[in-house]
């Protein structure tokens, strides 16, 4: 049953669908950055960015902090 609904859905998706999501875990301290498109994001701990799956994004950790964040990407 869940096969079927799931297979019925995946013919209506189109790319425009796609998401990626990025989720921190922990607050930015100095020396980290993210970015996605032109902007440089500024983020606390828990905080969740969407944005279309095709959008360039890039990310650097020049601090003495880990830096966590999850990447997920799925159907909108």
């Amino acid at each position: 049953f869940i096969t079927v609904q799931i297979k019925d859905r995946c013919q209506e998706l189109d790319y425009s669908d796609l998401r990626h999501w990025f989720y921190f875990h922990t607050d930015r301290v100095d020396g980290q950055f993210f970015q996605i498109g032109n902007s440089q994001m500024h983020w606390k701990a828990g905080d969740l960015f969407e944005t279309p799956y095709y959008m360039p994004h890039g990310t650097a950790n020049a601090s003495y902090e880990n830096r966590k964040v999850s990447s997920i990407m799925g159907i909108r």
